[in-house]
């Protein structure tokens, strides 16, 4: 009203004049500094209002920015949030003594995650202030248990490994030789998953805005550094399975277009590859692999496969290939075979569920345009974590099997986003990684041992049944070797599951195959070799083998255990 304005006039014309009494400025040069500095703010504000009239009017970009009209009011309040998130980030470290932030998505600093309590902190008292958003909206405070789902390593016990660690951490009950089928979750990194559940339903939609965004982050900036993988890159899904089936089934296949696999590939994949012929008219193209074989035979025989269909101008669309085979526990010169394959122009995915933390894997170093892995099978975390590694450049090539808010617009976020999916055991990895750290100093750590307890059960086993490892070398079998079992020549298929069976009963939790080994069809045994076995394991495994005497297809004592179905069990 005019009366508020009479006021305000008066009320400024005093502080003028108690201001020119205390300073040597005359009330008029005072006034007139005034007058001159409202003066360019207004013709400031009238030109950017002009600029962004004439931009809304005529829908055309002034001044390059790539901001249109009232786009440029949007763009200075995030920018002026993220300033703000900027300067408590540093204000913090600086009262913290220093560090770096934790879970940083560059690959240039993701060494700077072993500083584990300083990150902690450093969460801890940022998250804890109120922070302001872009449109004045100040976020609630938020409690510093609610970000965390913490486990005290320290007060944890360094036990050795085999069956004293076995004792202290897992909850196995039987001499378990098939972690490559599952896993098995260490108690801490069990306890952590459920702190987690805890902690978001102390917050459903906190959790799931910002609370579990971040610590996905973390959990793939952990999982791309011991893989050396961009984390931006990287995208969870439950299981290779479901990896595999979103490149296949997304990518864009027309009829007549051919994908090349080994005859040796998962037989989900095999299955896959009939649901493309069905439904898209996609011819599936085997390269016929005769294990055991050198690298040198493997690569020649993709080669005169790829150039006859070359001559027939049938060039496959995209190639498929493991990196470790499930069945045959086979490691395949994953680099030589992308590398090969690019040559002839042809996409690569790689099915690596078997490798992470079994071997050491490379991402950026073999060059796959998509690389599938798992975590749960050698890197402790819960069941159901398993990964894809997608190139940039293939990134508009394939979309997520699972529709959100995201289909169309954003690529990551579509691929990241599962809802009301309890996506706890992906957070998993963190504590999985942890867990590493304490009792093993990390991945190589528990790579050595297992590395040590394969070559022992090799040399062990071959002398007691008196065959030979099915690979060639310890570098193709690694922690996985695959042992035929004595006078288990010329095997039939039921030989395996009443096998499974018959060792089941004593206690042993294993998986046999009938796979031709030299041509012929041999029984034998997949031993997955992990932290909590020893050679006291080893030793049960052929004495029960032994007292069979061969007579395999009569060892069905314990067939009852085991359903029809597992003589396609992997």
């Amino acid at each position: 009203t005019q009366s508020t304005w009479d006021i305000l006039s008066v009320y400024f014309f005093s502080l003028l004049a108690q201001t020119s009494r205390r300073t040597s400025c005359s009330p008029s040069s005072l006034l007139f500094f005034f007058c001159f500095s409202s003066f360019f703010f207004i013709v400031k504000r009238s030109m950017k209002a002009a600029r962004s009239g004439i931009e809304n009017f005529f829908k055309i970009d002034l001044d390059g920015d790539g901001k249109i009209g009232k786009e440029h009011t949007e763009d200075m309040r995030r920018l002026a949030f993220v300033k703000e998130h900027n300067r408590r980030m540093i204000r913090t470290l600086v009262e913290l003594g220093g560090g770096a932030t934790y879970g940083d998505l560059s690959p240039r600093s993701s060494h700077l995650i072993t500083q584990t309590e300083r990150a902690r902190q450093h969460r801890r008292a940022m998250w804890a202030r109120p922070l302001s958003g872009p449109m004045g909206f100040t976020y609630l405070p938020v409690l510093a248990d609610r970000l965390e789902a913490e486990i005290d390593w320290n007060a944890l016990p360094q036990t050795p490994p085999g069956s004293a660690l076995k004792t202290a951490y897992f909850h196995l009950r039987s001499t378990f030789l098939n972690a490559a089928s599952y896993g098995a979750t260490p108690s801490p990194v069990l306890r952590g998953r459920a702190m987690w559940e805890e902690v978001a339903q102390q917050n459903p939609m906190l959790w799931q805005m910002r609370i579990l965004p971040n610590r996905l982050n973390e959990a793939r900036n952990l999982l791309g550094h011991e893989i050396n993988a961009d984390p931006t890159c990287l995208h969870f899904l439950v299981n290779a399975n479901a990896a595999t089936s979103t490149v296949l089934k997304s990518f864009p296949w027309e009829t007549g277009d051919r994908l090349i696999i080994l005859s040796c590939d998962y037989d989900a994949t095999i299955l896959v590859g009939k649901y493309l012929t069905d439904t898209f008219g996609v011819e599936v193209v085997e390269v016929p692999i005769m294990l055991p074989m050198t690298t040198e035979e493997i690569l020649n025989a993709v080669i005169v496969k790829l150039e006859k269909l070359r001559s027939e101008n049938n060039t496959p669309k995209l190639a498929n290939f493991c990196h470790v085979t499930s069945k045959t526990a086979y490691k395949f010169p994953a680099k030589e075979l992308t590398a090969l394959f690019h040559r002839y122009g042809i996409p690569v995915c790689i099915d690596g569920a078997q490798a992470p933390g079994h071997i050491v894997v490379n991402v950026r170093d073999i060059g796959a345009d998509f690389y599938i892995g798992t975590v749960h099978k050698w890197m402790y975390s819960c069941q159901g974590v398993a990964f894809i590694a997608i190139h940039q450049d293939r990134k508009q090539t394939i979309s997520s099997l699972n529709g959100s808010i995201f289909v169309g617009n954003d690529f990551d976020g579509d691929m990241k986003h599962f809802g009301t999916f309890d996506s706890t055991t992906f957070l998993s990895i963190i504590h999985a990684w942890q867990f590493a750290n304490k009792l093993f100093g990390g991945w190589n750590g528990v790579r050595q041992y297992c590395n040590s307890l394969a070559t022992e059960a090799v040399s062990y086993l071959e002398t007691q049944w008196g065959t030979k490892v099915a690979q060639i070398y310890p570098e193709i079998y690694n922690n996985m070797p695959i042992l035929p079992l004595p006078k288990g020549e010329n095997a039939q298929k039921s030989w395996a599951p009443t096998t499974m069976g018959y060792l089941l009963s004593h206690g042993i939790t294993a998986f046999l195959l009938v796979e031709p080994i030299k041509g012929i069809p041999t029984l034998a045994i997949r031993v997955t070799c992990q932290i909590f076995m020893d050679m006291q394991d080893i030793m049960k495994l052929s004495d029960c083998v032994l007292q069979l005497k061969g007579n395999y297809g009569a060892a069905n004592v314990a067939k009852e255990f085991i359903p029809v179905a597992m003589k396609d069990f992997i």
